[in-house]
């Protein structure tokens, strides 16, 4: 088979084909990325962290979740069309696939529904402090993202997990609506003279704590304080008996960690030296074994030992040199620390250089990721060159240079019409009509007839014009005597 006509089928192919599926492989890649793009976008214009805010975050997750899917379809049912396959002939086999797939993915399909009613009942949105209660684990965290089959959570290390919606049988939210910061704190029953005394210290120490400005924006309510919600006794000997008291109010959503931490300061601030004074006792107590093991040291037990047994007592090993020997080694060296180190730098940035300058500009200045840059400029080469392909017709000279020569087709010559004869009238006869004469009524009268018998025979015979008639039957009157 002649090299040039594989080239020609390659050529036809590429430009029937070829080209047009390419461009629905660069669309393939770009939909996700222009899906993370609208809800990047969608997440900066929402961020006061209302609870519509967080509705529409996760709602906008949901529908370029959808139109993704939707767009993906529509690129297979076009690569298919342009292949030539039915899709009519394709049916059949579609669904029996997705009957299949349908009954090996039902737990994804659990997760789609489960997403469903997570979005729409508003049980949790982007930017909520969630925590899961699952089979096998609990996990808590701030929602960072929703789409139909999964949310992801960042824990406080910031771990990152992906939890799938149908796994999300209980679920806790922290911050729904509003929130309530609680703090249960100890205090030495022997801090004041008496309990209405530790009340009102408490109370006004936490007063005076979400006074602050910076807190005073998130509190949605009163403070509640409850005196002796607990009374502990002492754990060990010597340490006093304390009072728990409970302190509660209503905060923003999000918010109530950071006044409980600001409640806690504040109580540990007015009651510091009564928690204090424990420390003081237990350094004290240092002090008097630091006493003791000094005048063991002196005693006469300790002096008689001689000094070559000390002297048997294994030293620690020697220690690397410090930095500050190393420092000052390389300043004895020729050539000064700091521009060797100088030097190097150099190096490092003109290395580095030229590497950011091509990712700044791949990237739009950090707009956008290079390999999407990449994948743009690409669709943008494939469509001008499926442009090449476009044909103008049969008798423009406007078509592109990879569009296929036109086919010339000599039309058939008209066949000669056959001769016309005369038209021939043929005379119409005159239809002759038949008829049967009627027969005239014959009587037979009674008579005397004479002595001789006489035989007579009557024919007649009617004949009219234009008329054939047979003859008539004879009737032979014999009369009687």
């Amino acid at each position: 088979m002649p090299i040039e006509y594989l080239l020609e089928l390659t050529k036809n192919w590429i430009v029937a084909h070829g080209i047009f599926l390419t461009l629905l492989v660069l669309i393939g890649f770009l939909i996700p990325r222009v899906g993370r793009r609208i809800i990047a976008s969608a997440g900066q214009t929402v961020q006061d962290g209302t609870e519509a805010a967080k509705g529409r975050k996760a709602i906008v997750g949901a529908v370029v979740y959808i139109a993704e899917a939707l767009a993906y379809t529509a690129l297979v049912i076009a690569a298919m069309k342009n292949l030539g396959i039915n899709l009519a002939a394709a049916a059949i086999p579609a669904t029996v696939v997705s009957a299949a797939v349908g009954f090996g993915s039902q737990k994804i399909i659990g997760d789609l529904l489960g997403g469903f009613f997570i979005i729409t009942e508003k049980q949790y949105g982007v930017g909520d402090w969630v925590k899961f209660y699952g089979s096998g684990a609990t996990v808590e965290g701030d929602v960072v993202d929703m789409t139909l089959r999964a949310t992801t959570i960042r824990t406080i290390n910031g771990d990152e997990i992906t939890v799938p919606n149908g796994e999300a049988r209980m679920c806790v939210n922290s911050s729904a609506r509003w929130a309530r910061a609680v703090v249960n704190i100890p205090v030495p029953i022997t801090a004041g003279s008496s309990m209405a005394e530790i009340n009102a210290r408490t109370l006004a120490a936490a007063e005076d704590a979400v006074l602050d400005p910076d807190l005073g924006e998130h509190l949605r309510g009163e403070i509640t304080f409850q005196p002796a919600t607990a009374v502990t006794p002492p754990s060990a000997m010597g340490l006093p008996w304390t009072t728990t008291i409970r302190i509660m109010v209503d905060v923003a959503p999000g918010k109530q960690w950071l006044i409980e931490r600001a409640l806690r300061a504040a109580i540990l601030d007015e009651w510091w030296e009564d928690y204090g004074k424990r420390a003081s006792e237990t350094a004290l107590l240092d002090d008097n074994v630091n006493a003791s093991l000094k005048h063991l040291l002196d005693t006469q037990e300790f002096r008689a030992i001689p000094p070559a047994a000390l002297s048997q007592i294994p030293q620690p090993p020697a220690q690397p040199q410090s930095s500050e020997a190393l420092a000052n080694a390389a300043e004895n060296t020729e050539v000064p620390r700091d521009q060797v180190l100088r030097e190097i730098e150099e190096r490092e940035d003109e290395v580095e250089e030229k590497p950011r300058r091509v990712a700044g500009l791949l990237s739009l200045g950090g707009r956008v990721r290079p390999s999407t840059t990449l994948l743009l400029l690409a669709l943008v080469a494939v469509g001008m060159l499926g442009s090449m392909t476009l044909s103008g017709g049969t008798n423009s000279d406007k078509s592109g240079w990879l569009a296929p020569k036109p086919v010339e087709t000599q039309a058939p010559a008209p066949a000669p019409a056959p001769p016309t004869q005369p038209e021939i009238v043929t005379p119409v006869q005159p239809e002759v009509v038949t008829t049967q004469p009627v027969a005239p009524l014959t009587t037979q009268p009674t008579y005397t007839a004479p002595p001789a018998p006489i035989t007579s025979t009557v024919e007649e015979t009617e004949t009219p014009e234009q008329v054939t008639s047979e003859p008539l039957a004879t009737e032979v009157v014999t009369p009687t005597p």
